[in-house]
Order: C-alpha cells, then structure tokens, then sequence
C-alpha cells in the first residue's frame, strides 16, 4: 500500500503537471499552445491611424505565443507597446470591449497589451467618448513555400480539407460532439477557424465556427479591407456512429518462465491478449484486459480498472492517468493438478503521449501495475506505440508461496468490436 501511496502523492504533487501557464489573451486566462507553423512578427505590419494625437506602436521582440481558446482554437497573440504624446487626461485605449487605462510617464502615456494577430479588431485611442486614433494590425502575403494552414491535432481524425485562403494564415481547431440518445449516439464535429485580414460580408471578424452533423463541407465568402473577396470551403469526414465501448485484441510470442515446489518450466509460448475500453466521458472510462499465455503451463492474468485523466500537460499532448481497480490471476503448473486462482489489487498509473515525432494520432503509453499486497509479489509493466494498429512490449512478474511465474514479449494488437 505504501508504493501506491506514494505514487499517488508523486503524480498530485510533481511540478510537471503545472508546466502550463496561465496567460491573457488580451484579458482572461488561457492556456499556451503547440504550433506547426513558423509565423513571425516581420509577417504583420501595425499602422497608427488619427489626428490630432501621436501615437506610436510596435510588437514586442519574442513576444508571440500561441494560446488555445476554450473553443479549442490555436491564436497566435503578441505583445504590442503603445506610446501616446500631447494627450489629455480623459484618453484610454479600448481593445475587445476592455478599455486600459495606460501608464503616465510625465511626457507620454505608456502600456503593452496582447493583440489578437488572426483578428481584425483595431485598438482605439479614446478621449472621452471620443475615437481620437486607432491602431490597426494588418497581415503581409506569407513568404513563398511557407505553412500557412495549422490543421490541429484535434482535427486529425477528421480529414479536414480547406480551399481558398491560399494566401492568408489561418488555425482550425475541432471538438466532437455526441447527439441522441445512449447506445444511438452520433457524432457532431464543431469546428472553430480564423484567418488574418478576411471578415465575413456583414463584417464578422473571425473565429468563425461550422458544424458538421456528416461528412460533407461548408462554403462561405469573406471579405478584406479593401472588399476583395474570396470563397472558403472547409470539407470534414464524420464516423456514422460514436461507440462508446471499443476492444483490441493482442497476439505474439512470450517467454513464460514458471516453477513450483522447486521445479520449473521455462520455454516460448503463445499469447493471447484483450484489451476492452468503455468511455463515460473524454476523460472518464473503465479499462478490462486479459493477457493468456501457454507453454504447457497456462498464466491468465485479467484486470478491471476506474481510469481518469489527472493531468495534461504540453497542450494535451502528454496524459497522466491514474488506474484503480483489482485483477483475477490464474496459474496452472504443467500437468500439476493443483492450481492458483485468486483475486489481487495491484494499482497503477499510465503516462500517454500522443502525436509523437509530430505523426498524427501516433501514441507512446507507458504504463505499470505494482503489488499492494507485501505477501503476494507483482510487477506487470507494459511499452505500447501505433496508431490504430499496435505494438506492446509487456513484462510481468508474479509469485505467491511455492508458485511463481514471470512473463515478457512482443505482442501486436488490433482493433477488434466496438459496441454501445
């Protein structure tokens, strides 16, 4: 029990877990992001506009981050330092419906702010009620050969495709959705996009956002400042279904080395593995598996286990979840007619990491069972890599009195039925 206990006080406690920080998008907390594009502050151009005030603007070097919104959208934002001379005491800057009251240094007034680089809205220099100035931030055509579309990973199993905008920046975020009743449920993809410089006709400034109930595609036509046009399509593949129970099931060769009352069986086998995985929610699910292995000796190990996610880090990419729950074990010696048969409470934890080497959808899981019981011996450690198909490197120990058996291989694993 002790082991647990101290697992458990590892994985609240590790400073790792609050690796992310809390900014402000302008104003209000988000979370930093992970880009795929290389987008620099030479891209943008900020121009002052107004009379009758001076007003000076300019980015910040090395400010950019890119933040994820709660719509699950990748923005890049940076910081922009705002200097105002020959002002009066009424004047404050309104940007995104927050109004800032700047810094007075004697000659001029002075203070830094985040801006939107995907959105349109200017920054106004206000007197009073006013409108003295405003600040405008304006993205150039991206360099040749450069990425400009961010696809996140969030959108990667849903074969997003978009047309037009070939010569604007622009993120697309997704979020799946469920819609109907229990054991009917389907699939709704909401997806979240913005682009630099294009409005919608009405002027809508972006993030815009398309729901998709099937596999299809929705077209619109934006507009720039200066009333050029172009038409958007973004297409998105859809499951005709969303089951919440899925299964895999494992194959390979193990080496089961096993003995009791002195003699022992050591030799390859044969292994057989299930894998059974029912999701309360995206977070929340129950875990089964069941590893078979035979060498004229049989060990079955089998578990049911409560899983959550208690911690994503590095922008979703790496979880850490907690596994609670007993297992059944099972051991035959050879033609011994005595057997073990019983239940044990090993508790454990996996670390999953996703998208790795930046392929979508390919995952790393490591994971681990350890003994609460000091009379019952056990260790059950397993590598998993793939994306829908699998490779699993296991290792189990095991021993209680005068039985004892330790296990490892090389298994593949593929998906099997999917149900409710």
């Amino acid at each position: 029990m002790f082991k647990i206990t101290l697992l458990l006080v590892f994985l609240i406690s590790s400073p790792i877990l609050y690796a992310e920080s809390a900014f402000n998008l302008s104003f209000g907390p988000v979370t930093t992001g992970d880009s795929r594009i290389n987008l620099s502050l030479r891209d943008f151009d900020i121009k002052p506009i107004g009379k009758g005030i001076e007003v000076k603007a300019s980015f910040i070097k090395g400010s950019v981050q890119w933040v994820r919104t709660k719509q699950n959208l990748l923005i890049p934002r940076a910081r922009m330092a705002i200097i105002i001379k020959n002002y009066s005491p009424r004047v404050h800057i309104l940007y995104k419906g927050q109004a800032i009251i700047p810094e007075n240094r004697n000659k001029y007034l002075y203070t830094e702010l985040f801006v939107d680089l995907f959105g349109l809205e200017d920054a106004q220099i206000k007197d009073g009620s006013k409108v003295v100035s405003h600040i405008q931030v304006n993205a150039k055509k991206p360099r040749k050969g450069s990425k400009t579309k961010l696809i996140d990973y969030s959108c990667s199993r849903n074969g997003i495709e978009v047309t037009g905008l070939d010569d604007q920046y622009l993120s697309i975020g997704c979020r799946m959705e469920k819609r109907g009743r229990w054991r009917k449920e389907r699939p709704r993809l909401v997806v979240t996009w913005a682009t630099t410089n294009y409005r919608l006709r009405d002027g809508v400034d972006s993030p815009f956002v398309s729901y998709f109930n099937q596999t299809g595609k929705t077209e619109t036509v934006l507009v720039n400042r200066q009333g050029k046009e172009v038409k958007v399509s973004i297409s998105a593949k859809l499951p005709k279904r969303l089951h919440r129970m899925k299964t895999a099931l494992g194959f390979g060769p193990y080496f089961l080395e096993n003995s009791f009352s002195g003699e022992s069986n050591d030799k390859w086998g044969a292994s057989f593995m299930l894998y059974g995985k029912y999701d309360f929610t995206k977070t929340v699910s129950a875990r089964f598996f069941d590893a078979l292995v035979y060498n004229g000796s049989v060990f079955n190990n089998s578990g049911l286990y409560f899983a959550y996610h208690l911690a994503d880090i590095m922008d979703g990419k790496v979880s850490i979840v907690p596994l609670l729950g007993f297992q059944g074990l099972y051991f035959k010696f050879k033609d011994n007619p005595r057997t073990n048969n019983n239940i044990i409470y090993p508790q454990g934890f996996e670390v999953v990491f996703r998208h790795v080497f930046d392929i979508e959808n390919f995952m790393v899981i490591y994971g681990m069972f350890l003994s609460t019981d000091d009379d019952e011996r056990y260790t059950n450690a397993w590598v998993r890599w793939g994306t829908k198909y699998f490779w699993e490197l296991n290792f189990i120990e095991w021993g209680r009195g005068q039985y004892k058996a330790t296990t490892w291989g090389l298994s593949i694993g593929v998906p099997f039925m999917q149900f409710l």
